[in-house]
C-alpha cells in the first residue's frame, strides 16, 4: 500500500509540474444522479488518474486487475470505465452527485510511449432535482399508451364482429339448404322404409 502511495504521489507531483493547455468541457447534472465525467485518450493508454483539485479520485494503471479507489469521499461513487480505452475514452462515472462535487476535476493520462496529456471537466451540479420517468410519466406517453389501447380494442371488436357474421352466414346456408348442423350433410325429406 506504501508503494501504490508513493508512486500515486509522484504521478502527481510530475503531473502538477506541467505548464500545458488542455482541453476543458463543462458537464451538467442534478443532486442525486449519476454522471459520466468524459476523457479522450489512446488505445495505447497505459495509466489514468482523475483529480478534484489535489484530492485522488480515482486511478487506473493496465497492468492491474482493476481500478483502485483510495479512501476518501468518492469512495465506492467513483468508477473508472476501463472498457472505454478500446474507443479512446477514459471516462468516469461519479455515482449520486452532490452540491459539494460542483467543481473542477482533471483527467491524465499517460500513454506506452510515457507522453502526458491532461483534459479538464467542469461539473456544474443543478439545484433542482430533475423528476425521474417512473415518479410521472411524461404526458405523450401516456397519450400513445392510450392510443395503443384504443387501437388494440378496436382490431379485437372487427374481429369478433368478423367471427359472428361467419356464423350468421353459415347458420343461413345451412338452413337454406336443409343442411345437417352437426354433420353439415343434406336432410332428406322422406326416411327409407
Amino acid at each position: 500500500m506504501a508503494l501504490v502511495r508513493t508512486v500515486l504521489m509522484a504521478w502527481l507531483l510530475a503531473v502538477l509540474s506541467l505548464d500545458r493547455t488542455a482541453a476543458q468541457s463543462e458537464v451538467h447534472a442534478s443532486v442525486g444522479e449519476n454522471v459520466i465525467l468524459p476523457c479522450t485518450c489512446s488505445t495505447i493508454t497505459e495509466k489514468v488518474v482523475w483529480q478534484a483539485g489535489k484530492t485522488i479520485v480515482n486511478h487506473y494503471k493496465k497492468s492491474a486487475e482493476k481500478t483502485n479507489e483510495p479512501d476518501h469521499p468518492y469512495k465506492n461513487r467513483s468508477l473508472f470505465l476501463s472498457e472505454g480505452i478500446k474507443e479512446r475514452q477514459c471516462s468516469l462515472l461519479l455515482r449520486q452527485v452532490t452540491e459539494a462535487d460542483e467543481k473542477k476535476y482533471t483527467c491524465y493520462t499517460m500513454d506506452d510511449d510515457k507522453s502526458l496529456n491532461e483534459s479538464h471537466v467542469y461539473l456544474k451540479i443543478n439545484q433542482r432535482r430533475v423528476e425521474t420517468p417512473t415518479q410521472q410519466p411524461p404526458p405523450n406517453t401516456v397519450a400513445a399508451s392510450l392510443s395503443l389501447v384504443a387501437i388494440m380494442v378496436i382490431i379485437l371488436a372487427i374481429i369478433i364482429i368478423g367471427i359472428m357474421l361467419k356464423r350468421r352466414r353459415r347458420q343461413r346456408m345451412l338452413q337454406e339448404n336443409h343442411l345437417d348442423p352437426q354433420s353439415g350433410l343434406p336432410i332428406m325429406d322422406h326416411s327409407p322404409v
